[in-house]
């Protein structure tokens, strides 16, 4: 030890430690580089996972939005269905006294219906009571013409009875002025007999 330089050891020393330096530096750097690349393709895998996992909840969110579309669409017809459930509670509450009032115009309407199958079987009968009597009218109407026409005929069957009355008469004062001079011419001729007429 006495004869080694004290400097050549440091020396040593130092190019040992420059040289392990130098290694270390170099092993560091391959190590933070593959530290890096590995970093690189965790962050690459990871990225790829993230994305992945993003689509993933983008989906379940769009999916999440569409249930709760979907829940309160329900909720909504749900209540809809409710209150037009209640409006036709009312509506048939409601009907109940419109059904007692068709009842009773049904049965108004039968009766009606049994006055107008009266009225018209009055009517039918008044019409043809009205047709006899317009008949009858028409009979009188023929008679009336007809003792006018036998009236006119019996006043000249009078006034020809009358005529030949008169005919009659007038035949007979003829035959008796006839017959009396007759027997006068008779008398006064004596036993001869003769006609004489008077004129």
């Amino acid at each position: 030890m006495d004869g080694i330089d004290p400097n050549f050891s440091l020396d040593v020393d130092l190019g040992l430690n420059i040289g392990f330096d130098t290694d270390f530096q170099t092993l560091l750097e391959s190590s933070n580089a593959t530290t890096t690349n590995q970093q690189q393709q965790d962050s690459s895998a990871s990225c790829s996972s993230v994305c992945s996992n993003c689509f993933k909840l983008r989906e379940v969110d769009a999916q999440a939005k569409t249930m709760l579309s979907l829940k309160r669409q329900l909720e909504s017809a749900n209540r809809d269905s409710s209150i037009l459930s209640e409006q036709l509670k009312t509506a048939m509450e409601d009907m109940k006294p419109l059904k007692e009032d068709k009842k009773e115009l049904e049965s108004a309407l039968r009766e009606k219906s049994s006055e107008v199958e009266s009225l018209t079987d009055r009517l039918y009968a008044e019409e043809a009571i009205r047709n006899q009597r317009s008949g009858v009218v028409q009979r009188n109407k023929e008679l009336e013409t007809e003792k006018l026409n036998l009236e006119k005929k019996i006043r000249c069957l009078e006034t020809r009875n009358k005529s030949l009355q008169s005919s009659v008469q007038n035949l007979e004062g003829l035959a008796a002025v006839t017959g009396q001079g007759q027997r006068t011419s008779s008398g006064s001729n004596g036993g001869r007999g003769g006609l004489h007429f008077v004129a």
